[in-house]
């Protein structure tokens, strides 16, 4: 072998240098590639806005038939506004509201579009019965429209095209821009729809069935502060289960998620009805996989469960829960570890950045990111938890990739499902044998686990 020079081994590292350097520099490109591809995906998903408005003709007769008697305008579009009979006002109506519950992932409707659209029509007519022809008279209507239905022209050029399924009947938006001539599906990410009215009758119809979730409100806005209670907190924390989508959840709190209580104490802390409801739909979603759930904790939140104050006060829990409650929580948070698969308890001595969860709802091709911040409490009042919700996938992106790594890959971090449950365990041995610890015994109890 021959000997390197001092000169060759320094041309070496330069060149190796150089390399670093130009890695960086392309890994420092793809970085900016990758954001910029985000917003030009966000940007092109918030491009399509319409906005559809119901009003009724001035002393139009209210009866079927070829008489128009609503006029419908699309805000959003270079389109002029129509005249509609009955029936077809009836149709539409029920169609958008159709449309705006499942692109919010509300329950289907329990007659489907037919039975809302009859239903409208009759609300129109003043009539709270329906001839035995009314479903086939309405299902002549939609058929109708399947091929009547104009296209609506698109500010810039290109057009919209609203397209009608067979039955059960389905509303599907198209757009088709000046540039091309095929069109493309808009999905729920791509468009908003709003749907507003003066009937008296149409506006009952739509507070009754058109959903009003919090999510939408947070998709249209792009951030939204959330309140604490069960009307804003509760409410919204249920909403990002409560339906048939896949779920994929990370949260970075300070003590374990509600979720993780077992029922009785859920119910002796007398939760509200969504967090009863939320638990219930999680532990269905992690049991079946259509949910998964990764919980970072501090280590030390461990010992603070089975830490009481100089009163006897659990720390992390309210003042009226006993030692026995905490021991079953422990044993239920061992138990989810032994047998749900998707639940994931991470625990880690670094300092936690931030309070935050993040939610990546449905499919690849229909997944939509949610990110929630929130407040730092203070334990010793523990105020009702409020948060900052925030839509796209920008934020959850640069949490997954900047923010997750440091802290999951840190050699004080513990991710073996294996370890963790040991140490609940442990936990739960101290405070049946032992009774709780005090606070100055908490850090050193911790010292002494051997995981």
């Amino acid at each position: 072998m021959t000997d390197l020079s001092n000169k060759d081994v320094a041309g070496i590292l330069q060149a190796l240098s150089n390399i670093s350097q130009q890695v960086e520099s392309i890994n420092s490109r793809i970085d900016a590639l990758t954001r910029s591809r985000e917003l030009a995906v966000t940007e092109e998903q918030d491009s399509h806005r319409l906005d559809f408005s119901f009003d009724p003709l001035n002393g139009a007769p209210r009866r079927p038939g070829k008489h128009t008697s609503h006029r419908i305008g699309v805000a959003g579009t270079l389109a002029p506004s129509q005249a509609l009979t009955l029936g077809r006002t009836a149709a539409l109506f029920a169609l958008l509201i159709d449309y705006h519950r499942r692109c919010s992932g509300a329950p289907p409707l329990d007659d489907g579009v037919l039975g809302l659209a009859i239903l409208i029509l009759g609300r129109l007519l003043g009539t709270s019965s329906q001839p035995d022809t009314a479903e086939q008279s309405m299902r002549a209507v939609f058929r109708r429209m399947q091929t009547t239905l104009p296209e609506l022209p698109a500010p810039g050029g290109g057009c919209y095209v609203l397209h009608i399924g067979p039955y059960p009947y389905s509303l599907e938006v198209r757009y088709a821009s000046s540039a091309s001539a095929s069109s493309r599906v808009l999905s729920s990410r791509g468009l908003t729809i709003s749907l507003t009215t003066s009937d008296s009758e149409l506006k009952s119809v739509l507070e009754e069935f058109s959903p009003t979730r919090m999510l939408d409100s947070i998709r249209q806005t792009g951030a939204a502060y959330i309140a604490g209670g069960p009307e804003a907190f509760d409410t919204l924390f249920l909403e990002f289960f409560d339906h048939e989508l896949d779920v994929e959840e990370v949260s970075m709190f300070f003590k374990p998620s509600i979720t993780t209580y077992p029922m009785s104490l859920l119910n002796f802390m007398h939760a509200s009805e969504q967090d009863i409801r939320r638990k219930r739909v999680l532990h269905s979603g992690l049991t079946s996989g259509r949910i998964s759930f990764r919980e970072i904790l501090n280590t030390e939140t461990i010992a603070e469960m089975i830490t009481a104050d100089k009163d006897g006060k659990m720390s992390l829990y309210g003042p009226s829960v006993t030692r026995q409650h905490v021991l079953d929580h422990l044993e239920h948070i061992a138990w989810m570890l032994n047998e749900l698969e998707s639940y994931e308890l991470v625990l880690t001595e670094r300092p936690l950045p931030f309070l935050f969860s993040t939610f990546r709802i449905g499919d690849s091709k229909t997944r939509e990111c949610y990110t929630t911040f929130f407040r730092q409490l203070i334990r010793e009042h523990d105020p009702d938890v409020e948060c900052f919700a925030i839509y796209g996938s920008q934020v959850a992106s640069s949490i997954e990739h900047r923010v997750l790594p440091p802290v999951l890959n840190a050699p004080q971090t513990i991710t073996s499902r294996a370890m963790v449950r040991t140490l609940i365990l442990n936990a739960w041995k101290r405070l049946d044998q032992l009774g709780p610890l005090s606070r100055s015994e908490a850090e050193g109890w911790l010292c002494q686990q051997q995981i």
